[in-house]
């Protein structure tokens, strides 16, 4: 598994989209963050860390090797004190992000993508925002979203981006905290083929990836089927909301846990719409 990670990783970090190469990215800063919550976790902080060196100075991860063990930092989001306000974005929720977002010349993301119900993707950026964004950000996020956007749903669904009002929110917020300039992300396809991944600029990189999942769903049978089963599945529960609704969302069950999971599924969204009354 280390020979298939690294060569992974090599491809993507020294071909990266819109940005200098990683090992040049890292030449011009001194503390690095690495944020991984990939399946590969460990072959992915040996990796970082042959990479970085002493400039890697603190990882946050799901799955950490033991004699990383040192570097591992928690972030505690219960201290409202400890979070940067940074205004309301359009969908009126208070954009909240971790003061430790700002200990760090430089953060790079690894993160394994694949469809979500809410953002469309989990990625880079979702983990990127999950790592720092307060409970009461999250929860306006998608409470809001839904809300305004119960006369047609069709937009929050997995494998869109486009028009997504949850995948926009959460990308304003990161751009608002000026962080797209500092970070460097691996996002790796969830169909494993030809050891691809796609690294570089936070949003491109993305943006290149799902471009890859979708051709490769619709051009193999099986895949075929499924995404448009699973659109369908999700939408028929979506349409036809009356806006005056009462939205009765817990998130507080819903966001993320200890281990940096997001609890927030694809399947969470029939939990949320059999709230609405």
């Amino acid at each position: 598994m280390i020979n298939s990670t690294y060569t992974i990783l090599d491809k993507a970090v020294f071909s990266p989209i819109m940005s200098n190469s990683l090992a040049n990215v890292i030449q011009d800063v001194d503390n690095i963050l690495l944020l991984t919550n990939s399946q590969n976790n460990n072959d992915i902080c040996r990796y970082i860390h042959k990479m970085t060196q002493n400039k890697l100075k603190n990882i946050i991860s799901n799955n950490i090797p033991k004699d990383f063990e040192h570097l591992q930092i928690h972030i505690d989001k219960n201290n409202l004190d400890d979070f940067i306000f940074f205004g309301a974005n359009a969908g009126r929720a208070p954009i909240l992000l971790h003061k430790t977002i700002y200990n760090y010349d430089l953060i790079i993301i690894v993160s394994d993508i694949y469809p979500d119900a809410f953002g469309g993707y989990k990625s880079a950026m979702i983990d990127l925002f999950l790592a720092f964004a307060s409970h009461k950000t999250l929860y306006s996020i998608i409470k809001n979203s839904i809300y305004d956007n119960l006369s047609n749903m069709s937009n929050i669904v997995a494998f869109n981006t486009v028009g997504n009002p949850i995948y926009e929110s959460i990308r304003s917020a990161i751009i608002t905290a000026n962080k797209a300039l500092n970070t460097f992300a691996i996002n790796i396809p969830y169909i494993a083929s030809n050891n691809t991944a796609f690294a570089g600029d936070l949003f491109l990189s993305q943006i290149e990836c799902q471009k890859f999942i979708t051709d490769k769903l619709l051009l193999n049978p099986y895949y075929n089927d499924y995404f448009y089963q699973l659109l369908y599945d999700i939408e028929l529960n979506c349409y036809n909301r009356p806006k005056n609704s009462n939205i009765k969302l817990n998130i507080e069950a819903k966001q993320i846990d200890d281990n940096m999971y997001s609890i927030i599924s694809r399947n969470d969204i029939n939990d949320i719409i059999n709230t609405i009354n």
